[in-house]
């Protein structure tokens, strides 16, 4: 277990950004969020050219050209946001490199643009991913495809510690690192995931959580956009056509549009971390009090209020629900003072079946980051 966690601090401390840990003490409780910089993913490109569609469509390309109308759209309509792209042409980004640009870029948001594919030609739909375990096996079907690309890299095995993108058990820590923005991530899948099913019409697969290695090197709400299945003869002529990209494109826009304005206005202000601020809650503590820190263990979170646990869940007896903005509920359990107890009471919902459990941290009430919860702790 102290492997475990050992591991993650490590892995947190090498992929994280300066900014995360660096503090000039000047923060501003009057200080509003602001989203300064996109970073947009066209997944693939060069010698990968990812799926392959039912005819001639190549996923390289369709993203591609996706991304860059994106892209279009936000600096016409948001010029004082800076938009990055990890390739802007046809040339192979390896998976690290696209985190690192991201991360160097301090970017507020990072969009990774894919098409999907599958051996059933009947197959169609969109799908959006954040970070985490996957629940099923096309999820991971998913996420071993889109890793794959890390064996195309001639030092992929210094670079990602080993990592084996089609053994499952290189998966199991993966969706830990970015747990500090899984609320920001899930809620922005989901603004994408309305806009593609409202206004594009297409079919929704929902929004889903997988382990995909570009995502977790990224220090940053992060989403992997799924935006149709090639291998569908019908989907890939949508996906191909200028309409079809054009579409697409717009959809991830408006919900881009949507989550600044929310984000923006406080909505959430929990779990965000301003670049080039402190980390710590904007409340300063009274020097005679002493923070108190609680560590809980969250399950589950989902758009509906459940007042009652149904299946692998069933054998939690006690748990607390928590609303998390934009219609989302946080399921949690627990109560620790002790961060190693935490974590012990998270293994334990694993072997039961819980994969989804994760340790998080409060301050005096306040929903704050983990790896500041641990420094507090510490002294």
């Amino acid at each position: 277990m102290k492997n475990i966690v050992l591991f993650l601090c490590v892995f947190f401390w090498i992929t994280a950004p300066p900014a995360l840990f660096a503090s000039d003490g000047k923060t501003n409780p009057k200080d509003k969020y602001k989203i300064k910089t996109v970073v947009i993913d066209p997944g693939h490109g060069g010698k990968d050219p990812g799926a392959l569609g039912y005819s001639t469509a190549r996923e390289k390309d369709i993203v591609l050209k996706v991304g860059l109308k994106l892209g279009q759209y936000l600096k016409e309509n948001f010029p004082d946001v800076k938009v990055i792209y990890t390739r802007e042409n046809d040339v192979f980004v390896e998976l690290h490199e696209r985190a690192k640009i991201a991360n160097e870029a301090k970017a507020d948001l990072f969009i990774s643009i894919h098409c999907n594919a599958a051996t059933s030609k009947a197959a169609y739909g969109t799908e959006i991913f954040v970070l985490g375990l996957h629940k099923t096996e096309d999820n991971l079907a998913v996420a071993k495809r889109e890793n794959s690309v890390i064996l195309m890299e001639d030092d992929y095995t210094d670079q990602y510690d080993g990592f084996d993108p089609n053994s499952t058990e290189g998966y199991i820590l993966m969706h830990l690192v970015q747990r500090a923005y899984l609320d920001q991530s899930i809620e922005f899948a989901s603004l994408v995931d309305n806009q593609f099913a409202s206004r594009v019409q297409r079919h929704s697969r929902g929004v889903h959580q997988a382990g995909f290695m570009v995502l977790s090197r990224t220090a940053m709400p992060s989403v992997l956009v799924e935006l149709g299945f090639i291998s569908n003869k019908n989907e890939e002529l949508f996906l191909m056509s200028e309409e079809g990209a054009n579409y697409m494109a717009s959809a991830i826009f408006r919900a881009f549009k949507d989550y600044k304005s929310k984000v923006e206005a406080g909505i959430p202000e929990e779990g965000i971390v301003k670049k080039n601020e402190t980390v710590k809650t904007v409340e300063p503590v009274k020097k005679e009090e002493t923070p108190q820190i609680v560590f809980k263990v969250q399950f589950l979170t989902s758009k509906n209020k459940l007042d009652q646990l149904e299946g692998r869940y069933r054998m939690i007896d006690s748990f607390e629900i928590e609303p998390s903005g934009m219609n989302f509920y946080r399921y949690l359990t627990g109560n620790f003072k002790d961060y190693r107890d935490a974590v012990m009471h998270q293994q334990d919902l694993k072997n039961k079946g819980v994969n989804d459990a994760f340790v998080v941290a409060y301050k005096d009430g306040k929903r704050i980051p983990i790896n500041e919860a641990i420094g507090v702790v510490k002294n």
